[in-house]
């Protein structure tokens, strides 16, 4: 691998199958024992499940598909007593090509 620029930008629902394509890439496909294969996008099925979930991708010029990927659910959570608003990183990815 040599030196590249990186760029960010939210996930959307154009991103279905480079979405799939970097879990599968991933050989841990998130830290969890089991593989992740979609039956609809990806990307809708995501949406389908966590309403209230914003991803960020990462791209780099020369490669067709997402070097990363991070998945951030909203909601709720209490904390010491009191119901708080939350964000919980739901799921951080590299495709093995792009790791250090």
């Amino acid at each position: 691998m040599s030196e590249s620029t990186f760029s960010l930008r939210q996930l959307g629902s154009q991103d279905g199958l480079a979405h799939a394509a970097v879990i599968a890439a991933s050989p841990d496909t998130g830290t969890i024992g089991s593989a992740i294969r979609f039956e609809i996008g990806a990307y809708q099925a995501l949406m389908s499940l966590h309403k209230d979930t914003v991803g960020v991708v990462t791209e780099t010029p020369g490669y067709d598909g997402f070097v990363g990927i991070g998945l951030i659910c909203f909601g709720q959570c209490q904390w010491e007593g009191e119901v708080r608003s939350s964000a919980l990183l739901n799921m951080l990815m590299a495709h093995p090509d792009y790791r250090l």
